[in-house]
């Protein structure tokens, strides 16, 4: 509750500090306004693009906007007689380690018609960077669907699509 208060106190003044910065020294005010003005359409630009940032990591470093871009996944694989499914799930942020990933997997026809819908927590460990592969149950329980890139041999199935939106993930404080 000390931490939190004294950073949320002291952001005005890193606010100040990193507008008032000065790199070398001394700077004319020609090249300030010059500065300003482009730092002011590029700041336009990047806020249309970025979603708002949500959580300050210290004092000394910018905000970091977690967003659900922070999971992938990859690598999905579901054939017509398995009870799982199996996939690569990847932490694509650069410094914080990732324990559980709430996942809502969409499961489609290849004309785009909804199979199936459902919400699955998946329990992992991924460093920053880092890759795991997950295997959940099946949501076919009487193997009659396949996805679409891994077609059965001999039998008859049908193929899918799988579609998923990262919900929530925990991020590891140590």
């Amino acid at each position: 509750m000390r931490r939190v208060f004294i950073i949320l106190a002291l952001l005005p003044l890193c606010a100040h500090a990193q507008k008032n910065f000065l790199v070398g020294g001394r700077r004319s005010t020609e090249s300030m306004m010059h500065s300003q003005a482009t730092r002011s359409s590029t700041q336009q630009t990047r806020q249309a693009e970025m979603p708002a940032p949500c959580f300050v990591d210290t004092l000394f470093t910018p905000t970091v906007p977690f967003t659900s871009r922070a999971v992938s996944m990859h690598g999905y694989s579901k054939r017509l007689n398995d009870g799982d499914e199996s996939f690569l799930l990847r932490n694509e942020t650069q410094r914080y380690r990732i324990s559980r990933v709430v996942l809502m997997l969409v499961y489609t026809t290849e004309s785009s018609v909804e199979l199936h819908r459902r919400q699955e927590t998946v329990e992992c460990n991924l460093y920053p960077g880092a890759a795991q592969v997950v295997t959940i149950k099946s949501f076919d329980k009487n193997n009659n669907f396949y996805y679409y890139s891994t077609p059965p041999q001999r039998a008859k199935g049908t193929p899918y699509r799988v579609r998923y939106d990262v919900l929530r993930y925990d991020v590891v404080v140590e």
